[in-house]
């Protein structure tokens, strides 16, 4: 079976239901206040949200100094530099079906789709007729959408939504610096089996919680790990520094779960 791997799990904070409030009304004023038309097309559908009502809304964020964005010099020349060494060959596959996530918590539903379609793995049903492929809505098995939106997934149960769609999925935990520097030094040199790593924005001074994402690169030069973030509305692709930040987002994790973590790995399957 298509194997696959994450590194660390961690849950989404539960909303209370004032802010759960607010964001409905939010919504539904969004959806329902009169709109001016279009002066090109004369229509609402692509007028911007009146600015009273975008109070609150974000458009993306800004890396924090410690992370480098792929497209920025520095990203670009780290990426260049794990091409020649052949620590990017995971790239390529990955970012052929790479999506953005639909739903803020959907991290992990949709890191897995990446893979299960990077591993070109049938789903054997139909998405959209006639074509067979995998999104986050065809991932219902083990876990509901709707409650993982409000209490996000665990890397067990990720795991297990895998297996059952397919792939050949283990959870590694427990693993040294030595040994999860091997683990994905040797996922991003090939493309029979891809690794994702779940970790803590909040321990790289991003904001957020806990966050899924596929591991596609690592540039020895600079000690560095490409992450796909999925959350393309909120950050981009950028480097991780491999010892002070990967592993310490881990054990921060760990502290906040209770929990060891581990990494995730997705096999094709035989």
């Amino acid at each position: 079976m298509p194997r696959l791997q994450f590194v660390g799990i961690t849950q989404k904070p539960k909303e209370s239901k004032r802010e759960r409030g607010k964001l409905f009304c939010a919504m539904a004023l969004a959806q329902v206040a009169p709109r001016e038309a279009c002066r090109r097309c004369d229509t609402e559908a692509c007028t911007p949200t009146p600015p009273d009502l975008l109070e609150g809304s974000l458009y993306r964020r800004s890396l924090p100094a410690n992370l480098v964005d792929l497209t920025s010099v520095q990203g670009k020349s780290r990426f260049s530099q794990a091409f020649v060494a052949g620590t990017a060959e995971a790239f390529f596959p990955l970012v052929s079906q790479y999506q953005t996530q639909s739903h803020p918590a959907f991290c992990g539903f949709t890191t897995l789709t990446i893979i299960l379609n990077a591993l070109a793995i049938d789903p054997a049903r139909v998405w959209m007729y006639p074509w067979r492929w995998f999104t986050e809505s065809q991932l219902t098995c083990c876990v509901e959408l709707d409650s993982a939106k409000t209490g996000g997934v665990t890397m067990d149960q990720l795991a297990q939504v895998g297996r059952c769609n397919g792939a050949d999925v283990s959870v590694l935990r427990g693993l040294s610096e030595a040994a999860a520097r091997t683990l994905l030094l040797d996922a991003v040199r090939q493309n029979e089996y891809f690794i994702a790593v779940s970790y803590s924005r909040k321990a790289l001074g991003q904001t957020g919680s806990g966050h899924f994402s596929p591991v596609a690169a690592f540039d020895e030069a600079s000690d560095s790990v490409l992450i796909l973030d999925t959350a393309r509305f909120k950050v981009s692709f950028d480097f991780i520094h491999f010892c002070i930040a990967l592993l310490l987002t881990l054990c921060a994790v760990r502290s906040v779960l209770g929990e060891i973590q581990g990494f995730i790995r997705g096999d094709a399957p035989d």
